[in-house]
């Protein structure tokens, strides 16, 4: 048996290449048909593609059939190289100034992302590394001590499909230009998270949207602007109301639930188990949806069958966040993690940002809300990931907001690290570079206190009650706990950190953060299915 020379896979009798990898020359092209975007085609002069050998030339060929020129196509040839080559490159662009977007065409196998050490220690025995695309978009080395240097620059966003009747809608055609607040169709949350999910949806729509929580499918179609609540909805009902009703065109669509390692689906959990609510064909037609998903590995590739994101945009949908790893969030009003990502994701697209730059803002304002999960903030910011072309706007721009800044040769964050502190107070990004490195400056003491002086501490706290409650709702006995107490300047606070014992097979982690005056202040679980 003979072998692909480009990615490995066995050939068929008599082939010289698979056809994933073939040159564009021995492949005939079907043009897609849809309305190419004057600001794609502006966009796509400005950026830089990287694509496998044989996908790039037929890139390279598709594209100026619709009058767009590239900036450049990094080929691959090799994938353990990849990304010192991509980093020349971006240097290289960069010092010319042309450079302002980065687009991975294909899946992780084709393109790697950059493999991080997960900073969050509660998740890091089972999820020892981050997944991210983030860092094809730097130009110096990603500092450990420094999470800020994990948010690109330069706007990254990856195609997960080598298929050019995917790759080129998703790159050229616009997206609806529809307010992302009425955009809004539907939510679907794991019971548990629901108030969260709640808290989200209000939080970027209209003062007028109630987010109703929809306990079960008992009406007719899907409910509008609603949130559907799963174990009591579950993959069949999903199914069968979208098969009758359809995805809106445009719509944004969130999906709060858990997510597996091991497989493709994402399930919901209530008082007595999980059930499945999504499997990659459960939408047929996502109709230029955009869909953020804050599942554990709700964003990952690599799977034995299609990913939810590759199923995504070989049925139609338009951008797609979500997490490569497992993913916090919180079951009450107070957000944090993968909730604040969704939020202000949502919030900035409102504003008129591109994809690339609202998942940029979202990044940044989840890193600056200070507390005790500052190193699941971290862990969030490298797993949260972009699949869509990084320059589309739902809501309309000038032209000029795709051309590179005036100043091409400093980016933001290097304009942000020259200003002397305190200058530019309107600044929002000052502003939580200046908080973060003044956190940074004093580096936070954490001590884990034995079984009776915990117990001590306990007894002291003002929401005693609640985080009995919390624990007794999850099976877990306070002994079985980590408790520490956490120091950073004249402040202290502390933490109670385990797994969730609810179900026989579950995977669920939790922190309960506690300030100093023993206030329960956020209830953080991950995101992963049994």
């Amino acid at each position: 048996m003979s072998f692909c020379t480009q990615c490995g896979q066995p050939l068929r009798p008599g082939s010289v290449a698979c056809e994933r990898c073939q040159p564009a020359a021995a492949k005939p092209l079907t043009r897609p048909v849809f309305s190419v975007a004057a600001s794609a085609r502006i966009a796509v002069s400005h950026t830089l593609f990287i694509a496998p050998a044989g996908t790039a030339l037929e890139l390279d060929q598709a594209l100026q059939q619709y009058l767009a020129k590239p900036l450049e196509i990094l080929h691959i040839t090799d994938a353990d190289t990849v990304h010192a080559k991509a980093n020349q490159v971006v240097k290289r662009l960069q010092a010319r100034g042309d450079l302002k977007y980065v687009c991975l065409i294909g899946d992780w196998s084709q393109v790697p992302p950059f493999k991080v050490r997960n900073p969050s220690r509660p998740c890091s025995g089972q999820d020892p590394f981050c997944w991210t695309d983030a860092l094809y978009g730097v130009q110096d080395a990603y500092n450990e001590d420094d999470i800020l240097t994990a948010i690109a620059p330069i706007l990254v966003g990856r195609i997960p499909s080598t298929d050019m009747k995917v790759v080129l809608p998703a790159l050229l055609e616009a997206p609806l230009p529809i307010d992302p607040g009425q955009a809004f169709a539907f939510a679907v949350t794991a019971q548990c998270w629901s108030v969260a999910t709640q808290t989200i949806v209000q939080g970027f729509t209209d003062p007028q949207t109630k987010a109703p929580l929809i306990q079960e499918p008992n009406v007719s179609g899907l409910p509008n602007k609603g949130v559907l609540a799963s174990p009591d909805w579950d993959e069949d009902d999903l199914r069968r109301e979208i098969s009758e009703t359809g995805i809106t065109p445009g719509a944004v669509l969130l999906f709060n639930v858990h997510g597996s390692a091991d497989e493709p689906h994402w399930v919901g959990e209530g008082d007595w188990g999980y059930t499945e609510i999504m499997q990659p064909d459960t939408i047929q037609d996502f109709s230029k949806a955009i869909l953020l998903s804050e599942a554990c590995y709700g964003g990952a590739l690599g799977y034995d069958e299609p990913s939810m994101v590759e199923s995504f945009f070989a049925q139609g949908g338009k951008a797609f966040v979500g997490c490569s790893v497992i993913a916090w969030g919180s079951s009450g009003s107070e957000l944090c993690g993968a909730d604040l990502i969704a939020l202000h994701f949502f919030k900035a697209l409102r504003e008129g940002q591109t994809l690339g730059d609202a998942l940029n803002t979202a990044k940044r304002t989840t890193l600056d809300d200070m507390s005790v999960y500052d190193d699941v903030a971290q862990k969030t910011v490298l797993s949260f990931n972009l699949y869509g072309a990084p320059w589309h706007q739902l809501k309309r721009a000038a032209a000029a907001s795709v051309l590179p800044a005036a100043s091409p040769q400093e980016s933001v964050l290097d304009r942000i690290r020259n200003r002397r502190s305190g200058s530019d107070g309107d600044s929002s990004l000052d502003a939580v570079r200046n908080r973060y490195r003044r956190r940074l400056s004093s580096e936070a003491q954490r001590f884990l206190l034995e079984r009776d002086d915990a117990l001590r501490q306990l007894s002291r706290f003002k929401d005693r009650e609640r985080i009995e409650s919390f624990l007794d709702a999850i099976r877990v006995d306070f002994s079985d706990c980590d408790f520490e107490e956490i120091r950073f300047d004249t402040e202290h606070s502390f933490r109670i950190s385990g797994k969730s014992k609810k179900f026989a097979n579950a995977k669920e982690l939790f922190i309960l953060a506690i300030n100093g005056q023993g206030e329960l202040t956020h209830e953080l679980t991950t995101k992963g299915s049994p």
